[in-house]
């Protein structure tokens, strides 16, 4: 990709970045979705999902947990999960056409499930057993194999299975999802450094320029005045157009 085309994509992607950061996410699956229109190859695609979901989920993690949205206590098994998760899964190999259909499914499913699903009734605290700990354990693992083999940060995987379970309220859902995508980001693209693996620094240098200005933004006013069900709105709307536009680029080529 030209260096020109990815100046192009900087003000684009602090757009992304600002939805994104809203809800706690990272917006790898959109980064995604717009490089796979100039290049098909996970090997060079991944690095940079996972190098942006890093800066923008670390920004949006700030925020939500100085508004005081985060408990560690309920954060630490999707985390433990999730990291373990995303290294194994970010070492399995996967072809080009298997990258682009995995991801458009995985989009579309959680953005319509987010976008028709009811409110759930968040379960009390003091409700918090071992038994919920390792389900959290266990989905935290799952999706962050999936994520590593996609090479998004999960958390836009993770966040609608949570609320939809009813176990946490959305913000607080939001101030552990974007923890996860850092973690699990991490863990992914150390395993891909470590093993001879390469990346474009200098187009992701560029890029991180966008998605700074454009997480800071977004993470505040989610983290702040945004109301709980606009942020169920957008969680939806950002996996579902994702989905969408990738499974157009996938007919197109087709």
């Amino acid at each position: 990709m030209a260096t020109l085309t990815t100046l192009l994509l900087v003000p684009l992607f602090g757009v992304v970045a600002a939805a994104y950061a809203s809800v706690g996410l990272g917006g790898g699956t959109a980064y995604l979705a717009v490089l796979s229109a100039f290049d098909s190859d996970p090997a060079s695609l991944r690095p940079i999902a996972w190098t942006l979901n890093c800066v923008v989920s670390a920004i949006g993690f700030v925020h939500y947990q100085r508004k005081g949205h985060f408990s560690f206590d309920d954060a630490w098994p999707f985390l433990l999960g999730g990291l373990v998760g995303a290294a194994g899964g970010s070492a399995l190999p996967i072809g080009a056409a298997t990258f682009q259909v995995l991801l458009a499914l995985t989009l579309g499913s959680v953005g319509i499930r987010m976008l028709t699903a009811r409110t759930t009734k968040v379960q009390d605290e003091a409700q918090r057993s071992p038994q919920w700990r390792l389900a959290a354990l266990a989905l935290g693992l799952v999706v962050g194999v999936v994520s590593g083999v996609v090479g998004i940060g999960g958390g836009i995987i993770l966040g609608p299975i949570v609320l939809a379970l009813g176990w946490l309220g959305v913000k607080r859902t939001a101030a552990i999802t974007s923890l996860y995508i850092f973690v699990s980001s991490v863990g992914a693209l150390g395993v891909h450094l470590a093993s001879h693996g390469t990346a474009p620094f200098a187009r992701i240098g560029l890029l991180a320029v966008g998605v700074t200005i454009g997480g800071a933004i977004g993470s505040r006013w989610g983290a702040g005045k945004a109301s709980p069900k606009v942020l169920r709105q957008i969680f939806g709307t950002v996996a579902l157009l994702s989905a969408i536009n990738l499974a157009i680029r996938i007919v197109q080529a087709g």
